[in-house]
């Protein structure tokens, strides 16, 4: 069973496409808070930033495991800074 997502506001999204611009789309959405919860929580607990990860990633529908988050959070906390 396939499901077919339709994107508002991309007039090029077509069911050939349209899985490869919500992946896209989600790519960028992870890169953009990551990037943000860097700037903001670099020296904080790991935990706080894994906290700080899902809320914002679940404003914009993106629900990650809890793995792929800490793994993120490690990543920032051991950015020097």
């Amino acid at each position: 069973m396939t499901s077919q997502f339709g994107i508002t506001g991309l007039s090029s999204a077509n069911r050939e496409n349209s899985s490869t611009l919500l992946g896209w789309q989600l790519a960028q959405r992870i890169q953009l808070t990551v990037n943000q919860v860097a700037r903001l929580k670099r020296d904080a607990p790991v935990e706080e930033i894994v906290r700080e990860l899902d809320v914002r990633l679940r404003r914009f529908g993106v629900f990650m495991t809890a793995r792929e988050l800490t793994d993120y959070a490690t990543g920032i906390s051991e950015t020097p800074g």
